[in-house]
């Protein structure tokens, strides 16, 4: 646990009208007076104006905050992970990935990525079509490489193996990447040229936490 003195009388003075809200509720009177309050007090308190609360604040030297660290670490934690998750959206978004790949990965309408689409890339470059794969077979054996080796980290959830394999092959589009992983998977298809023709994508599902900005 963490506790903190406080000596800040408009902080004290803020508590004590908290405290008179408490006492106006059933639960909380119940609450104070199990925790030994007398009911004197308390209905003393609680016919209190705010003035008088304020000008009583600065002489007390007794109160104290007192927060659980587990609570407080958590909670920071949370807002660290949703802060991330909206940085890997965007990265997606403005590194070429499909709508249909980021719906599957965040959950979200098509109508949700568009407008994501429209704020980031105004130009309308967020939204090319079918994106080639790399011309060069050297290059695309490399992808599978790396990919495979990504896909061995147990760890690693599908984002981000996606944006780690982008952090490898920057100058393409995640599209043309996750392409090239499934450009196997329908071999009479000719790469990049026939966009009716649908093959099987590879699994863009998330498999758990993500944490591509060094976030546990």
């Amino acid at each position: 646990m963490i506790t903190v003195r406080v000596d800040d009388s408009f902080l004290v003075g803020a508590m004590l009208q908290f405290i008179v809200g408490v006492i106006d509720t059933e639960q909380g009177l119940d609450q104070l007076l199990q925790q030994g309050c007398s009911a004197d007090l308390l209905d003393n308190l609680r016919q209190r104006k705010a003035r008088d609360l304020r000008e009583v604040a600065p002489g007390l030297r007794s109160v104290q905050i007192t927060i659980s660290a587990a609570d407080l670490d958590g909670a920071l934690h949370r807002i660290d992970r949703v802060r991330q998750d909206q940085e890997l959206f965007e990265y997606f978004v403005l590194n070429g990935a499909s709508r249909g790949m980021i719906c599957e990965l965040w959950k979200k309408t098509h109508e949700e990525v568009t407008a994501m689409r429209k704020t980031l890339l105004p130009d309308g470059s967020g939204n090319p079509g079918r994106a080639p794969l790399p011309k060069d077979p050297a290059v695309r054996e490399a992808i599978h490489r790396a990919w495979h080796a990504l896909e061995a980290d147990a760890e690693l959830s599908q984002r981000e193996r996606i944006f780690q394999l982008h952090q490898q092959f920057p100058d393409f589009l995640i599209d043309s990447l996750v392409s090239t992983l499934s450009e196997f998977d329908a071999p009479d298809r000719p790469r990049a040229r026939r966009s009716g023709a649908k093959s099987a994508p590879i699994d863009v599902s998330p498999r758990g936490p993500s944490s591509p900005f060094g976030l546990a």
